[in-house]
């Protein structure tokens, strides 16, 4: 059984943005998901002094501000299936109006 933790959202505003190779294509993040089994402002803080995901060191290196949107309570899975809907906004209050406020169900 997995241990129980708390899923947390954060918003990039601006969205992380980045070009990729020698294209003029750009790939963007406007959203993290991850878990904590403690205090999900302390783990954003942690994110933002560069000791955490290097996505959202980037982020804060390309002067994007990050703010913490949404925390829920679940586990490492719940997280993946976040992570893995690639649709974060979804559980954003800044980018969605009613945003989902549970991770997705495990299918059968």
């Amino acid at each position: 059984m997995s241990r129980t933790s708390t899923i947390y959202v954060l918003h990039f505003d601006p969205p992380y943005s980045v070009r990729i190779g020698g294209t003029d294509r750009q790939k963007t993040a406007g959203h993290y998901v991850g878990s904590t089994a403690g205090d999900p402002v302390a783990r954003m803080q942690e994110h933002c002094r560069g000791e955490g995901s290097p996505l959202v060191r980037a982020a804060v290196l390309q002067g994007c501000t990050v703010a913490l949107v949404a925390t829920m309570p679940g586990d490492k899975q719940a997280e993946r299936r976040i992570k893995r809907s690639h649709h974060r906004e979804r559980w954003c209050p800044r980018c969605t109006a009613e945003p989902l406020t549970a991770p997705p169900k495990v299918r059968p």
